[in-house]
């Protein structure tokens, strides 16, 4: 059985979330969005970021020279990437781009299990 493409995109979203240092008590989740190996973007709030999307009828991935922001909110078809008022909000880049670098370097530390690794998998200890 085939799965849509829209599911197995679904399927492929992380899920995270991150402690405030100053304020344990908050916690900020947060999506990071890929298509097989490749990250696309990340959702955060009512924000998402994408850095590539996948061309409808072709399959081929466009990267963006910048990246695309969306308000969930007030575009939630994500139809309008930059409008005056998603530009006033450009500085969700920042926060965003914190969890990017964060979720990167857990990658370096924790690498991701290979495709057709046998179940059940323990890590090394690197000890």
């Amino acid at each position: 059985m085939q799965l849509p493409k829209l599911m197995l995109l679904s399927l492929m979203i992380l899920m995270g979330s991150v402690h405030a240092q100053e304020q344990p008590n908050i916690v900020f989740v947060f999506f990071m969005v890929y298509v097989g190996n490749d990250l696309f973007g990340i959702k955060w709030r009512n924000w998402k970021m994408m850095f590539k999307e996948v061309e409808r009828g072709t399959d081929e991935k466009r990267t963006f020279d910048f990246p695309r922001f969306f308000n969930l909110y007030s575009d939630p078809k994500e139809e309008y990437p930059l409008t005056k008022a998603t530009a006033g909000h450009f500085w969700v880049r920042w926060p965003m781009g914190e969890i990017l670098t964060e979720h990167g370097e857990s990658l370096q530390r924790e690498p991701p299990i290979k495709a057709g690794t046998p179940d059940p998998y323990s890590p090394s200890r690197g000890d």
